[in-house]
């Protein structure tokens, strides 16, 4: 009865089952050797073997023991020491792991400044590591420019002059559109010199895309400007003082020039001179004197107007020594010019001009030759010093 009760329990845990026939012990035994793949099994073989078949029943226990699925000691994590591997770092940046003792240590990462808060770090500067990024850092240094939050990868571009994508190209996909010719604008009147160009997408400082100035040193004068009736071409369309804007032929304007003498003891009555458009220079009809003050009221033609030069001529005491009798006439200097507060004067004498009764704004010529003191040589012009004068139309 324990004989067949022994076989009942083996094929229970062993064969999951009894065998169909068993004759002995020693067939069992072997048996018992033949679980000894399954591990534990062949080990329980040996340990039932008894006195008859001991041997063989040792031998189903070391095969037992020696079967897949035994108790062996447990595989290192990593080999060999000091390897490493790739990881990702909680940012979704990549790290690295080193093995140490058979395990991987923690993943190990670089952080880069960012400045801008873009989400993106600093190309040019240096990374720290760790296991979590310090704050203002993170796992990229894909910004090209960190000082400007609109500028990383993946920005849209835009005209600016600027990388705005990190791509190493600038103001790429046509946002600026196409290159151009553009003109230098130097009185800012917003005409340009049509002989002054640049070629370029962006405007340069100073340029403009207009041209067709004729006159780019004066603001008032470019194309679309009001013509007057100042000698220039104001509205650059090759014409001057056209459309009757200094009047016509048979239309005058009524000038007064006077020259006054009167605070120069030394001076008889002035005699005025002048010249305009059509008429040769000369006295100047219409002279009315008043001790050392002569006025000269006249008709010039409109259009002949601001070519009118006159000259305060006194007639006398043309320059020291010349046997006169005369008190030698004193040359002029700049100085004394302005001094008289913006009027011409001939021999110290004050020039004023008149314009149907308007008074007029003059610009002088002298004829004087300037000696190194800054006065003027009486002698060295032949005659006394004088000064033209000219209207200034404004």
């Amino acid at each position: 009865m324990k004989k067949m009760s022994f076989i009942v329990v083996v094929c229970g845990l062993v064969f999951g089952g009894c065998l169909e026939e068993t004759d002995d012990f020693a067939d069992l035994s072997a048996s018992g050797g033949m679980a000894g793949s399954g591990g534990e099994a062949g080990s329980g073989g040996s340990e039932t073997g008894g006195t008859e078949t001991g041997g063989t029943g040792a031998t189903g226990g070391t095969g037992g023991m020696a079967g897949a699925g035994g108790t062996g000691s447990k595989a290192p994590e990593c080999e060999p020491e000091g390897a490493m591997r790739d990881c990702k770092c909680p940012d979704g940046a990549s790290g690295t792991q080193k093995c140490v003792d058979g395990k991987y240590e923690q993943c190990v990462c670089e952080y880069f400044p960012d400045a801008d808060g873009d989400g993106y770090g600093d190309a040019e500067a240096n990374p720290v590591t760790g296991t979590n990024p310090p704050s203002g850092h993170v796992g990229n240094n894909d910004d090209c420019d960190d000082g400007d939050a609109s500028v990383h990868p993946g920005a849209t571009e835009v005209c600016d002059g600027k990388d705005n994508n990190c791509n190493g190209q600038v103001d790429e996909g046509g946002v600026c559109g196409t290159s151009q010719t553009w003109y230098e604008d130097a009185d800012g009147d917003s005409y340009g010199n049509p002989n002054r160009t640049k070629v370029s997408v962006q405007k340069p400082d100073g340029y403009v895309s207009i041209a067709g100035d004729c006159d780019d040193g004066d603001a008032s004068v470019h194309p679309g400007a009001t013509e007057v009736c100042d000698g220039k071409d104001n509205n650059c369309d090759g014409q001057i003082d056209e459309g009757g804007v200094c009047g016509t032929a048979s239309t005058n304007v009524t000038l007064k020039y006077e020259v006054d003498c009167e605070a120069q003891t030394w001076a008889q009555s002035p005699q005025p001179e002048g010249s305009w458009a059509g008429r040769a220079y000369g006295p100047l009809t219409g002279c009315v004197s008043t001790g050392r003050k002569t006025a000269c009221t006249f008709d010039v033609p409109a259009p002949d107007y601001p070519t009118f030069v006159g000259q305060g001529s006194v007639g006398f005491g043309r320059y020291a020594g010349d046997g006169s009798g005369n008190a030698p006439a004193p040359c002029v200097t700049p100085t004394q010019v302005d001094a008289m507060e913006g009027h011409a004067i001939t021999l110290l004498c004050t020039v004023r001009l008149w314009k149907d009764g308007v008074p007029v704004k003059q610009r002088w010529e002298s004829n004087g030759v300037m000696k190194p003191s800054g006065t003027q040589s009486c002698e060295a012009s032949g005659s006394f010093p004088y000064y033209n004068s000219r209207p200034v139309v404004e």
